[in-house]
């Protein structure tokens, strides 16, 4: 999912997204950045000591903010509304690992008793 673009010296700058948290990030449509999130991450950018740093806020506003840092300052700012479809995604990732655990745990008590 692409969540923002930025255009900075000339260049674009886009942020994408998937369900899992991989982050992407490309200038000119070529990826320079690829790393996994679920809170947020900085990213190191080849120009101008550029950074793009993501923070989700899943549970408070259920948004993130994408910001774009050069030289200490920050040159651009998006916060955007998380996809419904992620959220579902780990809501379901969620409901599950806990009823998996409950029975794990409910299979260990039986075996001690």
């Amino acid at each position: 999912m692409k969540y923002a673009e930025f255009i900075f010296d000339n260049n674009k700058i886009e942020f994408v997204n998937s369900y899992i948290g991989m982050e992407k990030v490309l200038i000119n449509d070529q990826v320079v950045s690829r790393k996994f999130s679920l809170s947020g991450v900085t990213h190191q950018l080849n120009i101008n000591d550029l950074l793009l740093k993501t923070s989700y806020k899943q549970f408070a506003n259920r948004e993130i903010e994408i910001t774009l840092i050069s030289k200490g300052e920050i040159v651009a700012k998006q916060v955007l509304p998380t996809d419904i479809k992620q959220r579902i995604f780990w809501m379901v990732i969620g409901v599950a690992s806990g009823i998996a655990s409950y029975r794990f745990l409910n299979y260990l008590v039986e075996i001690m008793n």
